[in-house]
């Protein structure tokens, strides 16, 4: 029996398509209504608008552009990509429209209106391009109720039956066996036992249950820069529009201030639902898109397996992405940039750069900056290598290492390829010199990967965006300020005191787990550098590999060793990040290079002779499960030593999580306090969520009282008429064994010098006068 493919809705006969996106279009008023006059559905409105959201309109968009050759999994990316593109960009020009007279546009009925008057002119256009084409896709049922689709489909809800043993109950061993049994699944991959046509549902399932291990803990959102994220997605849901002036870089990201309160009001769903559930929803398809660009440069299913279960086995993927909401959304459209960029005969590519590289631009600050660099570093590294007597050069070299001319790696794609008519010696200098602006700067379909146009388009916007329309510049502040640091502390290069990246790989923890996690990062990241060169310099290994991704993939390498070398760059983006977000070009190499490793130790030193199906990479899949049981906890658990996640200890977490009496004395100090709030460093920030009041100003925007909050340090003098709150955790880590300087300052006998105004296992005092420590 076989069921119509959903996925390629966009494929679907007219009439059937649009009477399927009219129903669900009716179904959204039909459930809000009902919803605004008390009757409510449970879960239904939720389900219907998370479908509607996520989906209709990038399917919609598909079909415009006829986008018709893609197959399941690339056309479920980009119809989500398109539809959350679509959503942040439909919320800015409905807020725009404030000015112009509508009231309160970040609500439900101006959101819901413009989303379904969206949805009608894309339908319109669907229907005015319709040329007739049809093609069915099947899925058949044999192939979703078979043994091994039942027992993946099954490991993500009993995770999340896991982390409420974990939640209500404290009980962990349930969670921990299903993160054993994800772990154990590079070794069923690399001894074929999951069929290669269950791989992309396989990495899905991976993905999704190991986000929600961690995501789903505590009912609350838990982390340090989520909470912000959470702040000014709250302002925008409380104020009913958006403010761009306010001064935050937080407040100048779509994907926080726009998709964040979208959903939420479509939805009927609280922010920090959206955030533990939706978002790591969305960000699970991103090691799909992984999986799809790594398999059109490899051409092997298992490798790009492996590759993608290698960045999600990252503790950044499961465990720092899940608090930080922008980049997620933001990784979404970096890799579906990218499948654009690689993939052959696909109409429309400079609308999907466009889309995709602006959403990118308005998703992450940071991501974009690095990112529109390193594309001017590839390009201009490729018209270079790309230059005849470069070229000639290069070639001499390669023919007297006896590689043929016609495999040399600068002929196997042509990033900056002048047509031979250019060089004819009957063409004027100008008429030469115009097909060369037009070659570089415009040229997209001669197998071009990488144009300056792209480049400029991405920079200009960038700085349009961060620089005069949101936070006053703050974002471009900041950036100036990162740089001149830098520069001013050139004199300490490698100095572990100054480079996060050197310090983590020169610091000797006390701890053997730590240690022994920090050897397995540096054996990943040497094996990297070892499939790198193996790819540059055997040519046995170039064909799989376009020249772009190669140069990608050595810059992101530059990115990484600047990380370790240069002071203060990798704290602030945090060394692990740079290291995750490398995997995108990075991860193939670090199979490859542990396979010409093996081999190399097998065969001594014979030489390599093997393709990559003849490598064996049993050993590989017992490496990356150990990998994973490390990253995950699960290990140091087990051994007894210092807990790395909070899923199974939450003594050394306890600092992350906001608890029930949090939420009360902040709500509490809301709405009593008349000073400044001081507390230690994650209560100043929690009591952004709860304890701010916000007020209009004169000229429409917005006062964001944050500044009223302030970190407790030794040296901290706490003005008169001031409060000091003390979360639920400060009052419990006082009793464990984690020590950290914070709670060293809180736990001083505060009841000498102040007064106790607030108990209910999370404490607020007050003095009238200045108090020293």
């Amino acid at each position: 029996m076989k069921i119509i493919n959903p996925f390629k809705m966009a494929n679907w006969e007219l009439n059937r398509f649009t009477l399927t996106v009219l129903l669900i279009q009716i179904s959204i008023f039909i459930l809000t209504g009902l919803d605004q006059i008390g009757i409510q559905i449970p879960l239904l409105r939720q389900l219907v608008a998370i479908i509607y959201l996520t989906f209709i309109p990038g399917i919609i968009i598909i079909r415009i552009l006829k986008l018709r050759n893609l197959g399941t999994v690339e056309s479920l990316l980009y119809a989500i990509g398109l539809s959350i593109a679509s959503l942040m960009f439909i919320g800015l020009l409905v807020n725009a429209l404030y000015s112009v007279g509508i009231n309160n546009p970040i609500s439900l009925t101006p959101l819901l209106i413009s989303i379904s008057i969206f949805i009608f002119i894309l339908l319109i256009i669907s229907l005015i391009r319709d040329d007739g084409f049809k093609k069915y896709d099947y899925l058949n049922k044999e192939d979703i109720i078979s043994p091994w689709p039942l027992f993946l489909f099954s490991i993500p809800f009993f995770v999340i039956i896991g982390t409420y043993l974990v939640n209500f109950y404290n009980v962990v061993a349930f969670i921990m066996l299903m993160v054993i049994l994800i772990s154990s699944i590079p070794i069923l991959i690399t001894f074929n036992r999951i069929p290669k046509k269950l791989y992309p549902l396989t990495i899905f399932v991976v993905a999704i249950s190991l986000l929600y291990h961690t995501a789903l803990i505590s009912k609350f959102i838990w982390g340090y820069d989520v909470i912000l994220e959470y702040h000014y997605a709250d302002i925008v849901l409380k104020n009913s529009f958006w403010d761009p002036k306010l001064i935050s870089s937080y407040n100048g990201v779509l994907s926080i201030v726009m998709l964040l309160p979208i959903y939420s009001i479509i939805s009927n769903l609280s922010l920090d639902t959206i955030i533990k559930v939706i978002y790591p929803f969305i960000y699970s398809f991103v090691p799909l898109g992984l999986f799809l660009l790594f398999k059109k440069q490899t051409e092997s299913y298992k490798l790009s397996f492996l590759s993608v279960f290698l960045f999600m086995a990252l503790m950044s993927f499961f465990m720092e992405k899940v608090s930080l909401a922008r980049q997620e959304i933001a990784e979404l459209f970096l890799v579906l940039l990218f499948i654009v960029l690689f993939s052959k005969d696909i109409k429309y590519k400079w609308i999907l750069y466009i889309i995709f590289g602006v959403s990118l631009m308005v998703s992450h600050y940071s991501i974009i900056f690095m990112y529109t660099f390193l594309f001017f570093g590839v390009w201009l590294s490729l018209v270079i290598l790309r230059s005849r007597k470069i070229k000639n050069l290069i070639n001499r070299i390669f023919i007297k290492s006896s590689i043929p001319r016609s495999n040399n790696f600068l002929d196997v794609t042509m990033v900056y390829n002048i047509n031979k008519d250019v060089n004819r010696e009957d063409q004027g200098y100008m008429q030469r010199f115009g097909y060369f602006l037009k070659e570089i700067l415009f040229n997209y379909e001669k197998n071009t990967k990488i144009g300056i146009f792209l480049v400029i388009f991405l920079l200009v916007t960038s700085v349009l965006w961060y620089n005069f329309y949101v936070s006053s510049s703050h974002t471009f502040i900041n950036l100036t300020a990162l740089f001149k640091s830098i520069l001013l502390n050139i004199t300490d290069l490698l100095n572990p005191e100054s480079s996060q990246g050197l310090n983590e790989i020169v610091k000797a923890y006390s701890s053997p787990a730590r240690m022994v996690m920090k050897y397995l990062y540096l054996i990943t990241q040497f094996l990297t550098v070892i499939g790198f060169l193996s790819v540059v310099f055997f040519r046995r290994y170039k064909y799989k590999f376009e020249d772009s991704f190669i140069a990608f993939s050595f810059f992101n390498l530059i990115i990484l060793f600047a990380s370790v070398v240069l002071p203060n760059l990798a704290g602030s983006f945090n060394a692990s990040r740079f290291f995750s977000v490398a995997l995108i070009f990075l991860a193939p190499f670090f199979i490859i290079g542990s396979a010409v490793t093996l081999k190399f130790v097998v065969n001594k030193i014979k030489p390599l002779k093997y393709k990559y199906s003849e490598f064996s990479l049993k050993p590989l899949g017992v490496f990356l499960t150990i990998f994973l049981l490390f990253n995950s906890g699960v290990a140091t658990e087990l051994a007894g030593d210092y807990s790395t996640s909070m899923v199974f200890d939450k003594k050394d977490w306890v600092f992350f999580f906001k608890h029930d009496q949090d939420t009360a004395s902040s709500q509490w100090l809301a709405k009593n306090r008349s000073g400044r709030v001081y507390g230690d460093y994650f209560s100043s920030i929690s009591f952004m969520n709860y304890g701010y009041i916000l007020t209009d100003n004169s000229d429409g925007s917005i006062n964001d009282t944050t500044n009223d909050t302030e970190t407790i340090y030794e040296w901290t003098t706490i003005d008169p008429n001031s409060y000091i709150i003390m979360r639920y955790g400060d009052i419990k880590t006082i009793k464990t064994r984690y020590n950290n300087p914070y709670y060293k300052v809180l736990s001083l006998n505060l009841t000498v010098k102040m007064d106790k105004i607030y108990d209910s296992d999370s404490q607020i005092y007050w003095s009238s006068k200045p108090v020293s420590f």
